[in-house]
């Protein structure tokens, strides 16, 4: 029943994951602009304002700046609402399973344990769930949209990014082992 929410949520990670990546190089392009600038007006060769001739780079990096923001909330609010809904459905279920237990085996045993460990594991999988939705899957979809940017500005450098990446995961597989 969430497909068409997970469907909605991939390409709003995506959108955050390009906008992450393309902001910082905005970035370096209104310091690389301004710098180019205060050197030609140093140096007597700048034509007018400098802040003027930087303002269109400034806009754009508002822009991506704004719509990448747009999407970080957007996919909080989808995962949130994915999350809420599967939790909630879990709860439902088991009250319709817990309201069809026999009367002999409830008074046997301890009410408020039954329910303690019925909501704990469904508060820990909804704890899970949205670690995994919220954290995990963007991480995985960032670390790969930064390792193709590498690549695109360079392959020396894609490729000890995607070394070190390896390395990373091969420390990580062992230190989890130990």
């Amino acid at each position: 029943p969430y497909n068409k929410k997970l469907l909605l949520l991939f390409p709003v990670i995506l959108i955050y994951c390009v906008t992450y990546v393309i902001f910082p190089q905005v970035l370096g392009d209104i310091i690389d602009g301004f710098a180019d600038s205060l050197m030609l007006s140093l140096l007597g060769l700048g034509e007018g304002n400098i802040v003027s001739q930087v303002m269109p780079q400034v806009i754009k990096a508002v822009v991506i700046f704004l719509i990448m923001a747009a999407a970080n909330i957007l996919q909080g609010f989808i995962i949130s609402e994915i999350v809420t809904s599967y939790s909630l459905s879990l709860r439902n279920a088991m009250i319709s399973k817990f309201n069809r237990i026999s009367e002999k085996y409830i008074d046997s045993s301890d009410h408020e344990e039954l329910l303690s460990f019925l909501t704990g594991d469904i508060d820990a999988l909804n704890q899970s769930l949205n670690l995994l939705l919220a954290n995990v899957i963007p991480s995985i979809l960032l670390v790969i949209s930064v390792i193709i940017t590498q690549f695109a500005l360079s392959e020396v450098v894609g490729s000890i990014c995607l070394l070190i990446c390896v390395i990373g995961l091969l420390f990580d597989f062992i230190y989890s082992k130990i």
